[in-house]
């Protein structure tokens, strides 16, 4: 089984029904939901949680749209720290 990392885009779209893009991101996850595990990663978390009012919203929300939260590797970060700085010095 494969990982997909959800973008924060449509966190929001799939805790908003009436969002422009909650039928997109719905039926895309809904055709890929058979051969994939979706997941999130703290910075998503952080981000989309703005939406709920508690944090037992939140983890609400997460458990109904059965996602992950994986957490980053250090080594993960300090490698994005050097595209960052790559894409700064351009």
């Amino acid at each position: 089984m494969a990982y997909i990392l959800i973008d924060t885009c449509v966190l929001t779209d799939l805790a908003d029904p009436n969002s422009p893009g909650f039928e997109w991101s719905a039926d895309t996850l809904e055709r890929l939901d058979q051969q994939h595990a979706f997941i999130i990663n703290p910075i998503n978390n952080a981000e989309y949680s703005v939406a709920f009012k508690t944090i037992e919203e939140t983890e609400s929300f997460l458990k109904q749209v059965e996602f992950v939260v994986h957490a980053i590797s250090k080594e993960a970060l300090f490698v994005a720290g050097k595209a960052f700085f790559q894409y700064k010095k351009c």
